[in-house]
């Protein structure tokens, strides 16, 4: 598969997308509603939250590469 993704000439999105290398592809006349759509959590959530969500992430990170 490493030779059909970094050998290929094309690679569409669908196909980006089953091999793990995008998370969603939608068509583009579509593009802004789905990016709206991701982004809009963001938005509300408080700056302070973010930043502890992160901080716990990268505690547990931490913790699961010493196992």
């Amino acid at each position: 598969m490493p030779r059909q993704v970094f050998f290929s000439a094309a690679l569409s999105a669908g196909r980006a997308q089953q091999l793990g290398l995008v998370a969603k592809s939608v068509p583009l006349e579509q593009l802004d509603e789905a990016v709206d759509a991701e982004i809009k959590p963001y938005f509300a959530t408080s700056p302070q939250a973010v930043t502890a969500a992160k901080k716990l992430a990268r505690q547990l990170g931490h913790g699961l590469m010493k196992r």
